[in-house]
């Protein structure tokens, strides 16, 4: 199963991969299965708001 979720431990922010700029070609994230993983893993962990629009978006078209 591919991890689609990107954490950067520097910045504590969660990307979605593929959704926005910061989360493509990117090696040195933590990937993640899934965003309550990431959140179990670092409490302080929040979405990108860049992903955040682009998920919010695909699901308005669902």
């Amino acid at each position: 199963m591919e991890k689609k979720y990107l954490y950067n431990k520097q910045s504590h922010t969660l990307h979605i991969k593929g959704f926005c700029h910061y989360s493509k070609g990117v090696n040195d994230y933590i990937p993640f299965l899934s965003e309550d993983e990431a959140i179990a893993s670092d409490g302080r962990a929040s979405l990108c708001k860049f992903c955040q629009k682009a998920r919010d978006k695909k699901l308005e078209e669902l």
